[in-house]
């Protein structure tokens, strides 16, 4: 399948690209070019990162100190986002684990997707098939109303949940709260399963993790390599659209690379205020995702 191997290849390909990659600026010449790709294509693969929800006014816990910004209470203990998301503290420490989870879901489920989100569906719309990928959480490409059976969530959404226990696999009542005490930062009582009683832990992939149910994941990633077998004969021009994608985990970077160097007529717009450099024939413009949203489209 096309997506195989590509985490082998992830480093050979940066090593080729970053020692020949000249810093590059968002000039007249890189927008046109990017928005020629967008405009001749006839398939459009959205993937983002956690940036793309910056311009909603999410976190993108870039490093500890980010994080750490968000949850002082994690702070003071030094407690890094790599080390409480994990199934190991759910497991000995649900209070906590579950103050950093229910935060979450009440952010994701408050926040309003900016209006970028509006302006690519319009554009995915537009064209003759489109597909969305992202390693983000949030659900938010199903709130801006993208189709469901378009979008591939690679690390699971917040609003699934999983018992620990008998493994039942639920969504959420969009009346759910947690209102976690931002100092206390422990809830009480962690959601559980209506079954077994079990704790529930949200359906996402968290670090060192060996109890994701990846049913949902599998069955997206089931229909975008289908969608990719039916695009990738060179018979159509493809532009994959990456917005927030950092190197730190690189999975939706990696995807978009691998599909640009394999399928004849895709192109990679990568979108990164910061990691914007790419391999050759990427074309880099080097802003925020909302902002380039406005410049592009």
């Amino acid at each position: 399948m096309l997506l195989l191997h590509i985490n082998k290849m992830y480093e050979i390909m940066k090593s080729e690209w970053r020692s020949n990659m000249a810093t590059k600026k968002v000039t007249h010449t890189i927008i046109s070019k990017a928005k020629r790709v967008i405009r001749e294509a006839d398939v459009v693969i959205i993937t983002a990162g956690a940036g793309m929800g910056v311009d909603s006014g999410l976190k993108d816990f870039r490093g500890n100190d980010g994080f750490w910004e968000a949850y002082p209470a994690l702070g003071n203990k030094k407690m890094s986002f790599a080390s409480v998301a994990t199934q190991q503290v759910l497991n000995e420490n649900p209070h906590l684990a579950w103050a950093l989870y229910g935060h979450m879901f009440d952010i994701f489920h408050d926040v309003v997707p900016h209006t970028g989100f509006q302006s690519l569906l319009e554009l995915a719309l537009q064209k003759e098939d489109y597909f969305v990928v992202t390693s983000n959480i949030d659900g938010h490409f199903q709130k801006a109303e993208f189709e469901e059976d378009k979008i591939y969530e690679i690390h699971g959404r917040m609003n699934k949940f999983q018992c620990t226990q008998c493994g039942e696999l639920w969504d959420v009542p969009d009346d759910t709260r947690f209102n976690v005490d931002s100092d206390l930062f422990e809830l009480q009582d962690p959601p559980t399963c209506k079954d077994c009683g079990g704790i529930a832990r949200p359906n996402i992939m968290m670090f060192f993790d060996y109890g994701f149910d990846n049913e949902e994941t599998e069955d997206q990633a089931k229909r975008f390599n289908k969608f990719m077998n039916k695009y990738d004969k060179g018979d159509h021009k493809i532009a994959i659209i990456e917005f927030g994608a950092g190197e730190g985990v690189p999975t939706i970077r990696m995807m978009g690379e691998y599909i640009q160097k394999n399928v004849e007529g895709a192109t990679l717009i990568r979108v990164n205020p910061l990691d914007y450099e790419g391999p050759e024939g990427t074309i880099s413009v080097k802003v925020g995702a909302l902002d380039a949203i406005n410049i592009l489209i």
